[in-house]
């Protein structure tokens, strides 16, 4: 069976319905993630993320108090995929992260500006 990672991006689109890739999130699913049987990863710290990106895309709507529901959603979706711990690397990749990033930042600027 493959595999394929999702992102924070991904799993908002999917969710979201007014954001603007949901469409094209849901096409994803539908032709690559449910056809083919494909399972579906993410990363801790990606969950958390998604909690806290759909909350404060409630509190800009004036839908806090629909967290729960949303909440309710999201553990509902994440029942149906592996979660990857990333966080348990952290303390042994940052300091190599750091220095690519500060070996590369030129390089950096560049991609950004682009």
């Amino acid at each position: 069976m493959s595999r394929i990672l999702v992102d924070t991006s991904f799993i908002i689109a999917f969710m979201d319905k007014k954001d603007q890739h949901h469409k094209r999130a849901l096409k994803i699913y539908n032709n690559r993630v449910r056809k083919v049987n494909v399972e579906i990863i993410c990363m801790d710290c990606v969950v958390n993320e998604v909690y806290s990106v759909m909350a404060r895309k409630l509190i800009e709507r004036g839908m806090s108090g629909e967290f729960s529901k949303v909440a309710d959603l999201i553990g509902g979706f994440l029942e149906n995929i592996d979660v990857v711990r990333a966080y348990q690397y952290l303390p042994k990749l940052h300091s190599k992260v750091v220095d690519l990033i500060n070996e590369l930042r030129e390089d950096l600027i560049i991609m950004m500006l682009l």
